[in-house]
């Protein structure tokens, strides 16, 4: 990246490894299951926004709301007026937690990629019970999201072999969101079987087309700026497969970490402007 991009930038930090679904596709694969304590965790925030490059952050996982400190997190961010924002896979959503969280976040973006159970099952959206998030769960989180706060709504939706011949557009319309985020599965660890052609992608493109502001995105290489559990900025491996470590947040200079990361500036601009 060069020095002139870097600013008003946001930080995908994932707190955690763990998570309660198994999905397949899952791009948020870690060598170890460690993450910062709360001391270190607030310390990288506070870093992050002293730095004068990054105006948000953004809490992922695994599944964030795992960690029963991230109300605390999302709202001391805030509280160091960064622009906050979380993914989840809506599972622990409940009415007492949104009401706790929804004051300090400016977007929430929920994970949904079909609206037939066996293929959440098959594609692994789902608890160990093989329970997935439901579409009236969804539906009734984002009403509720609605009607208490100005926090905007995002679905992110991972296009793979269970859900490529789908028409998810109405439904997504319906529940009335700010943005769908819709990925072509990448090739993560042995997903092999779930990816898709060309064509397949394309097709899928085309039959969700509407009206709502949509992103496609056929490939997330270099788009992200991703913190690990351990404080860590990560950038993909030449394989594309795994990643490897740039350096400590914690412990390192940020201008330079930013200097050895590989950001594909114009379609990171495409994802958050």
């Amino acid at each position: 990246m060069k020095e002139s991009q870097m600013k008003n930038l946001k930080l995908n930090y994932h707190i955690l490894k763990s998570c309660n679904y198994g999905c397949k596709f899952c791009f948020a694969r870690y060598a170890k299951s460690e993450h910062l304590s709360l001391t270190e965790m607030q310390r990288l925030i506070v870093r992050i926004a002293e730095s004068g490059f990054f105006s948000a952050i953004n809490f992922a996982g695994g599944e964030p709301f795992l960690m029963n400190e991230l109300p605390d997190l999302i709202a001391f961010a805030k509280s160091l007026r960064l622009v906050t924002s979380v993914i989840t896979n809506g599972s622990l959503l409940t009415i007492e937690l949104l009401s706790q969280v929804l004051p300090h976040l400016d977007s929430i973006g929920i994970s949904f990629h079909s609206l037939n159970d066996d293929a959440k099952r098959n594609m692994g959206f789902c608890l160990k019970n093989k329970i997935p998030l439901s579409n009236e769960k969804l539906t009734e989180i984002i009403k509720f999201i609605r009607s208490n706060s100005n926090c905007k709504v995002k679905i992110n939706t991972v296009v793979n072999a269970f859900n490529k011949d789908e028409k998810l557009f109405p439904f997504i319309q319906d529940i009335y969101i700010d943005r769908w985020k819709v990925l072509r599965c990448q090739s993560f660890g042995n997903n092999d079987d779930l990816l898709i052609s060309d064509e397949e992608w394309n097709s899928f493109c085309e039959r969700n087309k509407g009206g709502i502001n949509t992103v496609f995105e056929d490939t997330m290489k270099d788009t992200y700026i991703m913190v690990n559990p351990m404080g860590m900025m990560l950038k993909e491996a030449s394989n594309c497969r795994e990643y490897e470590e740039i350096g400590s947040v914690l412990e390192g200079d940020l201008k330079e970490l930013l200097l050895q990361h590989p950001l594909h500036v114009e379609e990171y601009q495409k994802r958050y402007i």
